[in-house]
């Protein structure tokens, strides 16, 4: 039977938390830690509490949801959004402003990276305007202060962005040039108030991994929120295993499929296709392939001994079931994985991309099955450590949370070394 359903449905209500994306073991230690620290142990003591205090609520949610945010995640969205700026933002604009939102921002890194890119891109500050928003204000306080540790950094910089950063002290600090771009307030997109008084006004948001955390009536209200604050033909940048969830919602998925982007339906008739300047390389299995630094295009060529080659037939097919997944055809890319894996079992990437077809649907235990043998053909293949790292946490299990964890940051660690 599960326990504390009464802080489970007000955190529910307040967050639209669904308790199994963090696991439910994680979910009780917390609330037992937050009820022995706020109110001595006592239960209906803080039950009371969490009705009363939205702070409360807030500080236990710390708990739960621990920042995973580095700067540059997900290398493909920026270069598709350093795209966007230089090859359609300019060309059917006229000296307007572009507006970007970033929410949840967490501790600032991907704020930040955003007004980089758009710098380096060409825009001058007067042309853009940055809101970036989070829950916690742990983490906002953290994102203000704007100093950084060495896990914030799992991709190399580029020569240019070290110059936005201060060296002098302790830590690398984000240069006062860069965060007089960005205004933080603290907000919950799953509130409807959200940002009240704001319609249609971002021409990009960042929305990356909340909808993984949140049930069905909670991602309701974080897609009437977007939709209400992304202009018509605006882009939205989501996390890899959320680009379906929007797909589903009518939103389109913009090509490549690492910019883990979508535009709402309502596109404007002068807006042209982004063309991406250098398209990013696919992640191939068995061959020289890029190790992703947790869904980041953090890059190193790492051969990998355990995969036989495959035959250009089955890439082609397995190009095409990623294709298909891009698009929302689960059931057609799941048939062509299985079709690939009947016809060779050693096939780490079809065994991949299976297990994350079956992810997406909350399939987890056929999604574990896949990945898991996955790791077995190859036991150094990133991306699976980091998906199985990632369903070991949606089931609470933090055993093998912390075994997953030190795979793949002996795997950083050799990368880096190497």
């Amino acid at each position: 039977m599960a326990r504390y359903p009464e802080v489970e449905a007000l955190l529910n209500a307040y967050s639209g938390l669904d308790v199994q994306s963090v696991g439910r073991q994680i979910f009780e230690r917390a609330t037992e830690s937050r009820a022995n620290e706020a109110s001595e142990g006592s239960y209906a003591g803080y039950l009371q509490r969490l009705k009363s205090d939205e702070g409360e609520l807030t500080r236990l949610l710390e708990l739960l949801l621990v920042p995973e945010t580095w700067f540059f995640r997900d290398a493909g969205t920026f270069a598709f959004l350093t795209s966007f700026v230089r090859s359609e933002w300019r060309r059917r604009t006229d000296g307007a402003v572009l507006h970007v939102l970033s929410a949840p921002c967490s501790t600032g890194e991907e704020p930040y990276s955003i007004a980089m890119t758009l710098l380096e891109a060409g825009l001058k500050p007067s042309q853009f305007r940055l809101h970036a928003s989070d829950i916690s204000a742990k983490a906002l306080a953290a994102a203000e202060a704007a100093r950084y540790a060495s896990a914030s950094f799992r991709s190399p910089l580029t020569a240019v962005q070290t110059h936005f950063f201060d060296r002098g002290e302790e830590r690398p600090t984000v240069c006062e040039s860069v965060r007089s771009l960005v205004t933080f307030s603290q907000g919950n997109l799953v509130d409807q108030n959200f940002l009240a008084g704001n319609r249609r006004t971002f021409d990009v948001i960042f929305c990356k991994n909340l909808m993984i955390y949140l049930g069905q009536a909670g991602r309701g209200r974080v897609m009437a929120n977007l939709d209400r604050l992304l202009k018509d033909g605006g882009l939205l940048f989501v996390g890899h295993s959320e680009v379906t969830l929007f797909h589903k919602a009518g939103y389109t998925p913009v090509s490549p499929a690492k910019a883990f982007g979508v535009r709402n339906a309502r596109q404007p008739a002068e807006a042209a296709p982004v063309q991406q300047q250098r398209r990013m390389p696919r992640v191939r299995v068995g061959e020289n392939h890029r190790r992703v630094h947790l869904s980041s295009a953090v890059v190193k060529q790492v051969e990998s001994p355990h995969q036989p080659s495959r035959t250009n037939s089955a890439t082609s097919l397995l190009d095409r079931a990623r294709s298909l997944a891009d698009r929302g055809d689960l059931h057609e890319a799941a048939k062509l994985c299985h079709s690939l894996i009947g016809d060779n079992s050693m096939d780490v990437g079809a065994y991949y991309l299976a297990g994350l077809i079956e992810q997406s649907q909350d399939r987890l235990a056929p999604a574990e099955e896949f990945f898991l043998k996955a790791i077995y053909l190859d036991p150094d293949h990133y991306d699976t450590l980091v998906q199985l790292c990632l369903l070991s946490q949606k089931q609470g299990d933090s055993a093998k949370v912390g075994h997953y964890r030190r795979r793949i940051r002996r795997l950083e660690s050799a990368a880096k070394r190497g």
